[in-house]
């Protein structure tokens, strides 16, 4: 029944030994990601976003991730966020974002490391925060950083939800120079009176998920359709999810901007990413400044 509901209601779900087992290594990890939230913290990773045309890097994401125990790799945020119900919690954990991507940018600048923008994507719940972009403005001159550098997202649900609340907000980002995005953009079916109200800059959307989702052999045409709609809007667009070699040259000349995979970099912890930027853009020195976790 639960896996009925998870593919969306009006569909059964025949039980299956394949099934059982998908299940029991679902609890298993969900079991892992109680525990490593509960003895660790979260990390900033970083991945680099390419320009299609030039295959310049263009940008940086910093991305979410929970370290697992025992060498368990790391649990992206869809897995660990959902468990974190305390209000108070995840405006820290907000907070906590914005000062770590902002240090990090500012001490990539001052190895002469030109990134371009760094995007962030804040839990869904930091949207609701009436004082939302007074905080950003503060950390912003806390980390010494041009605001025009920063580009926060939320998720296209999100401003399905809350449009008058995420459109309220957006205005006052803009207002103060830092760029909005629409992440997980084309998933659901947003209302073009919320786009028409929302300031936004780019749109990101997942390649693979996007083409899953389309009828039978029409996954490129699918993604063509995303980077359109964005781009009608005047924003750029950004392919995600791009692992393949193959994948990203059925991409090329579907309209997108920006891309970023695992077929160029995986999401990386900073040190690692420091000494990525200065191999692809020719910094003279590499010096990795230790993160911090939330609530330090």
């Amino acid at each position: 029944m639960l896996e009925a509901k998870r593919a969306g209601g009006n569909v059964c779900r025949v039980y299956s030994p394949r099934l059982q087992r998908e299940l029991g290594e679902r609890g298993d990890r969900l079991g892992l990601v109680r525990g490593a939230l509960k003895d660790g913290a979260p990390v900033l990773h970083y991945q680099p976003r390419v320009d299609l045309a030039s295959d310049a890097i263009a940008g940086m994401e910093a991305v979410l991730r929970l370290p697992l125990p025992d060498g368990g790799g790391c649990a992206e945020a869809r897995e660990f966020l959902p468990l974190i119900e305390d209000r108070g919690t995840v405006d820290r954990l907000g907070e906590w974002m914005l000062r770590e991507a902002g240090r990090q940018l500012r001490r990539w600048l001052d190895e002469g490391i030109d990134i371009g923008k760094l995007a962030l994507r804040l839990p869904g719940l930091t949207f609701r925060d009436r004082h939302l972009a007074r905080s950003v403005e503060e950390l912003i001159v806390e980390a010494g950083v041009d605001p025009a550098r920063l580009q926060l997202e939320v998720t296209e649900d999100e401003l399905i939800r809350r449009p008058s609340q995420i459109a309220r907000v957006a205005w006052q980002l803009r207002a103060i120079g830092v760029d909005l995005g629409i992440a997980d953009f084309g998933h659901g079916a947003v209302p073009l009176t919320c786009l028409h109200r929302v300031p936004f800059t780019h749109v990101v959307f997942d390649g693979p998920a996007v083409m899953v989702s389309a009828p039978e052999g029409g996954g490129l045409h699918a993604i063509g359709s995303v980077a359109r709609v964005g781009s009608a809007f005047g924003a750029d667009v950004v392919v995600r999810g791009i692992n393949s070699m193959m994948l990203l040259s059925a991409v090329e000349h579907s309209g997108c901007r920006l891309w970023q995979g695992d077929c160029r970099a995986p999401a990386m912890p900073a040190a690692e990413a420091t000494v990525l930027l200065h191999a692809r853009l020719g910094s003279a020195k590499v010096s990795v400044l230790r993160p911090t976790q939330p609530g330090s």
